[in-house]
């Protein structure tokens, strides 16, 4: 896939459509699917037609050269391996392990350096004449389709079309060679019984069932009128009767579908309670099914769901136009003409006998049951070659399947009642004034009111934001793990609510970050938005709960908090955050105060958070000024709180690193993943528009040398990216590396980022005027392009409300500051706070994967697989990495990895002690480190910060 974009006859340079896209404001990329490639671009309007004619070549005349192949075969098996501790990939991978050998579902579609090297080289295939026999049989017009958005005129975009992509070579379709598929599974072996151990805290039933393809039938959707059904959560659901007796945690139902089959699927989430009682939530689904067979299609309920899609369609905000043409190619491929803008969205006919006939394919005798829990670990006998599942197959307990029970009338479950939500009045609003930013009509002692009235968008839309801010009379450690309780129980509390409202095309978010104030977000039509707000609000005010969905919220926050431990990548970033914040807590923190945590205290919790509290509201869109008067003042009545001083407001300060390198090494939780995420932190200081322009500017002359240096060149691994980060006021910038422990060592990759750092600065220092001022004016055409839409309008002033700053205009601001940068004050950021030895504050955060010994040691081509014919030396880097892995491994404290790993399971924060000139300290304690030094003072967000 990747091997496209890497040069053309008419455009050699290898990397030079990322240098074009990235100097003028823009990115490419491409995935793969199991029947698609799809790759696209985006680039200011200016520089479409130059785009094209690079992007065509692609297609048109691809160099597809032999050593750029070698280093993309890394990139795969990277990306194979980053992939690999994903409990849902391991699922899929599964269920093609387990189908028909001469099924092309059965096929690896992941690609690794074993059938991408080892196996053909055993065979005598090469793979650069394979690769382009397939380019050659695929990439041909009849099996292509092209969408491009744009404000040029269509005229002026067919005639583009035209000139750059004509040429592309025609053939007949390869798909009229292929041989007809079907179902890629034999029933005898796919109704059974599959225990999985999985990589995450997780107890999950899965079951599947095959069904005909689904994509002729995309004018009627039959599938998705069953799946609406069987996952719905009001009344009268599966969702809703197993909750309510602690079974479940989560539940969704779901179609999978290809041109050759289909995969229907009802996937829950259980309690360790739901665990013990599996066979009778097997029998609810069935049902709940047998429910739907008896009743037969309901034309009320497909009239209801048309209804909803018709005006989802009629007023749609617009999407990222990157995102817009990839829908519409993918629509191309499977829609009528006339159905290429809106298929995907809309249902044109009831078709009662097709939703019969996949009701009919969800029969007992036809199912597949999956369960994925640790529990079942060491009955798992069979391990999936690929990514080392291990799972154990046996038949389905006939008692599971019992005629009786499965077809026995359930009382608690019914077909839906009519949702109140449904929206039947468009009607738009004119406010008075017309104003460009929001406005503040009230600020008292129990908060504040900004309004917004929309004169932009003119949709009959609204967004509604709520910062609630409480007192916290406990530590903040402990006010955490009660605030994310407190939402996790609300949540089920007003599920019902809440998600037939999302039914009808309303959001709701309940949400408590590092910040600490709780967040409520209300969105959608404004017709039925001020009885949604009303709702919740009486919601919020009757919130109780029993003793019983106390520990249905404990548990399912502990294993929330165990799998975020699990994750390299999110907790290499808790790491960065538990250090920096002052009172911040961690999850392994958080597991231990869940632990001793009761009912009665959390019960204190809630009485003391809803006793005292400030609320600061954006209304926006199309609303009046007396609709949003009358919107806080039911707020105020209802919840009926003391007010909260602002002087008693909790803020959060962060730590000032010291001088010099800062190490934190910490191994990953999850002891079968290979992956090591790296991230350098530089920490800038206190924040000014200034300072956050350059940084900007920085990561947009950055993104592409650092992709195509660390992650093209040196392989270093598949995801690699930089970041301006914003830590309560307190400015940053890193680079992260996901890498592989079987190749790289931390220490390695951690001098790879800081070679190219200064190589980086080389670059800027020989930078022409002409090329530094392409990328400001990149940087500046950004920031002036206009809100997409209400959301990302309202997103972007909530920030500005939420953070405390109110500065509205931040964009014009930092145009204007951008305008007067130079190349030099770019070269002085980067030479300041990366690089300068006396004056640089730097976090390296390092979390290591767990290495396999015998990986390493059995592979014989591990030589040729990385080595290359380009600038980068594999020997020298492989040389480098022994030397400072042994340097590393003298350093470590006596305890063995072993002894690490077994402390790990237990969840405890363990750091790897390090001694490496490469750093002035090595973290050993994060407490007694953040004790070690001082906070920045906090900081109040007014013009002369900024």
């Amino acid at each position: 896939m990747e091997m496209v974009f890497m040069g053309s006859e008419k455009y050699p340079n290898e990397n030079e459509f990322d240098i074009f896209l990235n100097s003028h404001g823009g990115s490419m990329n491409a995935s793969t699917g199991n029947e698609a490639t799809v790759f696209h671009f985006e680039v200011e309007p200016e520089h479409l037609n130059e785009s094209l004619d690079r992007f065509a070549q692609f297609f048109i005349s691809p160099l597809l050269r032999e050593n750029a192949m070698k280093r993309e075969l890394k990139a795969v098996d990277n990306e194979f391996k980053e992939d690999f501790p994903c409990d849902n990939s391991r699922t899929i991978q599964l269920f093609s392990h387990l189908s028909c050998k001469d099924h092309p579902y059965s096929k690896f579609s992941w690609g690794n350096k074993k059938t991408l090297l080892d196996t053909p080289k055993e065979m005598n295939i090469n793979v650069i004449d394979y690769l382009k026999v397939f380019f050659n049989d695929y990439y041909c017009k009849s099996e292509m389709t092209l969408a491009i958005c744009s404000t040029d005129s269509l005229d002026s975009l067919e005639n583009m079309a035209r000139k750059h992509f004509s040429t592309i070579k025609a053939r007949p379709s390869v798909r009229l060679k292929m041989k007809p598929y079907n179902s890629p599974f034999d029933m005898s072996k796919f109704n059974k019984l599959i225990y999985v151990s999985p990589v995450k805290e997780v107890h999950k039933l899965l079951l599947t069932w095959n069904i005909p393809s689904q994509s002729f039938h995309y004018k009627c959707k039959p599938s998705d009128y069953v799946s609406h059904i069987i996952g719905d959560e009001r009344k009268g659901s599966i969702y809703s009767f197993l909750r309510k007796k602690g079974y479940l945690i989560d539940l969704c139902a779901y179609t999978q579908s290809w041109s050759m089959f289909g995969l229907f699927n009802c996937e829950i989430e259980l309690t360790e309670k739901g665990l013990d009682h599996i066979e009778e939530v097997v029998q609810t689904v069935f049902q709940s099914i047998e429910m739907l067979r008896r009743n037969g299609p309901s034309k009320q309920i497909f009239d209801i769901n048309q209804q909803i899609q018709q005006y989802c369609f009629n007023y749609l905000e617009q999407d990222d136009p990157m995102d817009y043409v990839e829908t519409l190619v993918h629509n191309m491929m499977n829609f009528e003409v006339n159905d290429y803008l809106c298929g995907n969205i809309l249902t044109y006919d009831y078709r009662p006998e097709l939703i019969e006939e996949v009701l009919n394919c969800l029969q007992k005798e036809k199912v597949n049951i999956m369960i994925s829990s640790k529990r079942y670990s060491e009955l798992c006998d069979q391990i999936e070659p690929w990514f080392a599942t291990k799972y154990h197959i046996k038949d389905i307990p006939s008692s599971w399947i019992d005629q009786e029970k499965c077809s026995e009338v359930n009382n608690d479950i019914f077909l839906p009642e009519q949702n109140r939500f449904i929206v039947d009045n468009f009607e738009l609003k004119i406010a008075n004034n017309h104003v460009d930013v929001p406005v503040m009509l009230t600020d008292t002692d129990s908060g504040r009111i900004w309004f917004k009235p929309d004169f932009k968008f003119m949709l009959p839309k609204a967004r509604i934001y709520l910062k609630l801010v409480s007192a916290v009379t406990s530590t903040v450690e402990f006010y955490f793990v009660c605030a994310d309780m407190f939402n996790e129980l609300l949540k089920y509390h007003l599920n019902e609510l809440i998600y037939e409202a999302e039914l009808a095309l309303f959001g709701i978010e309940l949400d408590v970050n590092e910040e600490l104030p709780r967040t409520l977000v209300f969105n959608g039509f404004n017709q039925k938005l001020t009885k949604l707000f009303q709702n919740v609000i009486t919601g919020v005010k009757e919130f109780s709960f029993t003793d019983n969905q106390f520990e249905m919220a404990k548990e399912e926050m502990k294993r929330q908090y165990k799998n975020a431990l699990l994750e390299t990548d999110h907790f290499m970033h808790t790491l960065r955050l538990y250090i920096l914040v002052d009172k911040n807590t961690n999850p392994i923190e958080s597991l231990k105060i869940l632990k001793e945590l009761t009912s009665d205290q959390m019960k204190q919790h809630v009485t003391e958070v809803m006793q005292q509290m400030y609320v600061e509201s954006l209304y926006q869109g199309n609303l009046l000024k007396e609709e949003v008067e009358d919107l806080q003042s039911f707020i105020y009545s209802t919840l009926k709180f003391n007010h909260l001083p602002r002087s008693e407001f909790v803020k959060l300060r962060s730590l000032e690193l010291p001088l010099g390198r800062s190490l934190c090494r910490h191994y990953g939780f999850n002891n079968t993943d290979p992956n090591s995420s790296i991230m350098v932190y530089f920490q800038i200081g206190p924040i000014s528009l200034r300072l956050y322009a350059i940084a900007s500017i920085v990561k947009v002359i950055m993104d592409e040398p650092l992709f195509d240096i660390l992650r093209t060149q040196q392989q270093l691994g598949y995801t690699i990216y930089c970041s301006v980060h914003e830590t309560n006021s307190i400015l940053g910038y890193s680079i992260a590396v996901h890498t592989e422990a079987n190749k790289f060592s931390p220490d390695h990759v951690d001098k790879k980022i800081m070679e190219f750092v200064s190589t980086f600065f080389m670059k800027l220092k020989d930078m022409s005027h002409e090329e530094y001022n392409d990328y400001i004016n990149s940087y500046v055409k950004h920031l002036k392009q206009a809100d997409l839409s209400l959301n990302d309008e309202c997103r972007r002033n909530w920030r500005e409300i939420f953070n405390s700053n109110y500065i509205f205009d931040r964009r014009q601001r930092l145009i204007s500051i951008s305008e007067k940068l130079t190349k030099d004050d770019i070269q002085k950021f980067v030479k300041d706070f990366m690089l300068d030895e006396e004056g640089v504050r730097a976090l390296c955060i390092q979390v290591v994967g767990h290495a396999d010994k015998e990986i390493i040691e059995n592979e014989s081509s591990e030589e040729e697989f990385y080595s290359d014919t380009s600038d980068f030396s594999s020997s020298e880097c492989e040389s480098e990495q022994s030397e400072e892995c042994e340097s590393e491994q003298s350093g470590e404290s006596e305890k063995s990895h072993q002894s690490y790993i077994k402390e790990y399971l237990d969840f405890e924060l363990k750091l790897i002690p390090s001694e490496c000139e490469r750093y002035q300290r090595c973290i050993k304690n994060i407490d007694i480190f953040k004790n070690s030094y001082r906070l920045f003072s906090v900081s109040t967000a007014t013009e002369d910060i900024f």
